[in-house]
């Protein structure tokens, strides 16, 4: 038999911990644009709280403006700053210094474009799903669809 996990320093057994590599879903990009630029925020080794800013994205994309009744869309140039939060108290393992090197490249919404890396207790990972902060897949396409159908409203209030 195995000898049993030596606790951590949190006091939970090794094995209830988990590493995580977070990124940004294909949604995001719809919302965002193209990541042009990380800037790092966290420090890898740092504890952080779940909703603390661990990076900020830079991206470029475009905005539907407003549509007609026949789906004719109005689109501009948009940019701005999003703040990439943890999703869950965690420790900051690593961050892909490819994607830091080179966003635009790299981030994507596979597995290869991740961001960073956490270290994360099983028990925080379950208190983010039992309280809504972590989706099933089929509850993100939801949500996902809920918003574009608010989109495609707002913008079709927005045609003259």
């Amino acid at each position: 038999p195995s000898a049993p996990s030596a606790p951590s320093t949190s006091g939970e057994p090794r094995d209830a911990f988990v590493l995580v590599r977070v990124g940004l879903a294909d949604r995001a990009f719809d919302e965002i644009g193209d990541v042009k630029a990380v800037t790092r925020l966290a420090e890898t080794g740092k504890r952080v709280s779940r909703g603390e800013t661990v990076c900020v994205l830079k991206w470029e994309g475009f905005k539907r403006t407003a549509s007609d009744e026949l789906y004719h869309a109005v689109w501009a140039n948009a940019a701005g700053d999003r703040d990439f939060t943890a999703p869950f108290n965690c420790d900051i393992v690593a961050f892909n210094e490819k994607a830091l090197a080179d966003p635009y490249k790299v981030v994507c919404g596979t597995e290869v474009g991740w961001i960073v890396e956490c270290r994360v207790t099983r028990a925080e990972m379950r208190a983010a799903v039992n309280d809504g902060h972590l989706l099933s897949e089929d509850e993100y396409a939801e949500v996902c669809d809920a918003q574009e159908r608010e989109q495609d409203a707002a913008a079709s209030r927005a045609y003259p």
